[in-house]
């Protein structure tokens, strides 16, 4: 599990961040770390809240298995990791009736509230897909896998389908980033949870849509690689960026949560 709140993400990403230094040194592409990334002596790891050192035990169940829930609290389960609900547009605090559908919106509250009543914190999986509506509005924030300028209008597709779902991945590092942390502080504050889980919200290999390559020329100097190219220091240079600008987009995700709930935990 990669665990963005816990004691060792101190060491961990330290250890990672010399190992990529030390592929690229080795292999005579960098002499030092690139501008971009935050030095290892100024860097500040977060503390976890002391329920997720002291949750050994994590059950993944979905919230309306009612019986699960208590089953497991039963042999000492002390946090339920379940399915959440999806970003959605716009944010309740601009229009109070939007939100969680209804029927979804029922079966987590009751789920969350059986959860509590037995001990047990709840995390819930955050969905990586964008609202529909966001990724018709600024289709120049889609990922681009080519340097193809036509691939924006894949937006109008029918997003809901299996083969296009993934157009709805859009980078973290757009201005859709902040609507996210907005959209999961306010998912944390209605629902009581205590934490979110991602999966498969990750940057890129390359992107080369024209918001990521002015960002990308604006912050470094530099432009966009043109192929993915472990070879090159241009490319590896790229993908420190990228990793530097998720590492913050979830440390501003982190902050922002503990302004609702102190005891928020990101997995």
């Amino acid at each position: 599990d990669a665990m963005h709140y816990n004691k060792d993400v101190f060491t961990s990403r330290m250890g990672f961040t010399m190992f990529r230094y030390l592929l690229l040194i080795c292999s005579g592409l960098l002499q030092s770390p690139p501008d971009v990334l935050t030095p290892d002596s100024k860097f500040e790891g977060v503390e976890p809240p002391a329920w997720v050192l002291d949750g050994a035990v994590k059950v993944f169940l979905p919230l309306e298995d009612l019986k699960g829930i208590e089953d497991t609290a039963k042999i000492g389960a002390t946090i339920v990791h379940a399915g959440g609900p999806s970003p959605y547009y716009p944010l309740r605090r601009d229009a109070p009736a939007s939100g969680v559908p209804e029927a979804e919106r029922t079966k987590l509250v009751a789920g969350i509230a059986h959860a509590k009543k037995h001990g047990m914190r709840v995390v819930l999986g955050v969905s990586p897909y964008a609202p529909i509506e966001i990724v018709r509005q600024h289709p120049e924030w889609m990922h681009h896998a080519s340097d193809d300028p036509a691939i924006a209008q894949k937006a109008q597709l029918d997003l809901t389908t299996p083969e296009n779902i993934g157009l709805r991945s859009l980078p973290l590092n757009t201005p859709y980033g902040e609507y996210a942390i907005e959209c999961l502080a306010e998912m944390m504050k209605d629902f009581g949870v205590d934490g979110f889980s991602f999966d498969g919200c990750y940057h890129h290999a390359i992107n080369f849509s024209p918001y990521e390559k002015e960002l990308y020329r604006k912050e470094t100097g530099g432009e966009v690689p043109t192929k993915i190219d472990l070879n090159s220091a241009d490319y590896k240079h790229y993908l420190l960026w990228a990793d530097e600008k998720l590492e913050q987009w979830y440390r501003r995700l982190g902050q922002r949560l503990r302004e609702v709930n102190p005891e928020a935990a990101i997995y």
